[in-house]
């Protein structure tokens, strides 16, 4: 029955429908069932980044790519580094400051793949500031509006998800999900709740090729698609886990206090989406005890699973979380913490030959990149 429910969901999420409709719930399995990451996935490709005397990350809180370049984010130093396919620095942007090229709180970036630009979101600044591939200063962008998350659906036009109430040209926005189009909002929609803004990371998905924007709200169990087209949110799905959450809240102390003993979903959040995989990440909550899971389904052979359930038997550890998602690859981040604590007697040559025993273990991260089966 599960299957059957969530293989409807899929069919109708990857169609095109004019009008909003609600679908049938989605099921989250709870259980653990081990599952090797080589029948998933094909094996891993490694990469280390190598960072110069001068500076590394604290820790790596975004990646993307463009034109085989890797661009990786640390919010702590509000520096984007930028790295070749071969894993060499090549240059950072750092252009911490008030005036229009540079930013006060580097909170998010993405890429524009067809004008080959960076364009990242000062939030503090309240602006989106646009740089070429190379972080040379091109445009700057004033919003005006704090916000956690935002996809650009064509020039000087986004979709911004806000998680927070703001004051816009003199007007309350309490909604969640706005259109920010050349200085006007022309669509708001999904109240907010008290507790959005902390959790809310990576859930929006732009699929490109629909013309369909995926997202989800946090504390809200629910997978929405906006259509740029009609410009409208045209469909949604609830996710269902086990004693759901209900009800607004304004901290995590105060969910743990009403759900002392019981296990319930908070939030949906790393979602991607495509003809091949769904998957996102969730956080429950166990007597109490926070923890993140992952969820993965794949429609073509209506198969279904949870991340913990996932044993790597390419190395004999476990390194699966989101960070990355593009033609059927994930990418994971292995940080220098957890580095630290492999037995490299133990895992394959592949990963013992990328790490540099010669440097301390704090100067080095791991990409790994795990590609879908294409049987799946």
């Amino acid at each position: 029955m599960r299957f059957l429910m969530i293989f409807g969901l899929v069919i109708i999420l990857i169609s095109c429908q004019n009008r909003q409709k609600t679908l049938g719930e989605i099921e989250v399995p709870l259980e653990h069932e081990k599952i090797l990451t080589s029948t998933i996935f094909e094996k891993p490709s490694i990469l280390r980044l190598k960072f110069n005397d001068r500076i590394y990350p604290s820790k790596i809180d975004q990646i993307n790519f463009l034109d085989n370049h890797i661009y990786v984010l640390d919010k702590n130093f509000g520096i984007i580094f930028k790295f070749s396919k071969e894993g060499d620095l090549l240059t950072t942007l750092e252009k911490r400051g008030e005036g229009p090229e540079e930013y006060q709180y580097l909170h998010r970036f993405r890429v524009d793949t067809e004008n080959k630009t960076i364009e990242v979101y000062d939030k503090v600044g309240q602006k989106i500031i646009i740089y070429d591939s190379n972080f040379k200063f091109k445009e700057s962008i004033k919003i005006g509006l704090f916000f956690e998350n935002f996809e650009k659906i064509s020039d000087k036009k986004y979709l911004i998800y806000l998680a927070q109430e703001n004051i816009f040209n003199g007007k309350n926005v309490s909604n969640n999900l706005i259109i920010w189009d050349n200085g006007e909002i022309t669509f708001s929609d999904i109240l907010q709740r008290p507790t959005d803004i902390k959790f809310q990371d990576n859930s929006i998905y732009f699929n490109r090729m629909s013309k369909s924007i995926y997202f989800t709200q946090a504390f809200n169990d629910t997978i929405y698609k906006f259509d740029v087209n009609v410009n409208r949110i045209v469909e949604k799905s609830i996710v269902n886990f086990p004693n759901k959450l209900f009800g607004s809240f304004s901290s995590i102390d105060e969910i743990d206090r009403v759900f002392n003993d019981k296990t319930y979903s908070t939030n949906i959040d790393y979602l991607v989406l495509n003809d091949k995989v769904i998957s996102f990440n969730y956080i429950k909550s166990d007597n109490g005890a926070l923890s993140f899971m992952r969820y993965f389904y794949f429609p073509h052979s209506n198969f279904v699973f949870q991340g913990t359930s996932l044993y790597n038997d390419f190395d004999g550890i476990f390194l699966f979380r989101h960070i990355y998602f593009r033609d059927n690859i994930f990418t994971y981040v292995v940080s220098p913490e957890s580095l630290s604590n492999l037995d490299l007697e133990k895992v394959s040559e592949d990963l013992r030959g990328s790490i540099d025993e010669s440097i301390s273990f704090e100067d080095q991260f791991l990409l790994l990149s795990f590609k879908i089966k294409d049987n799946l």
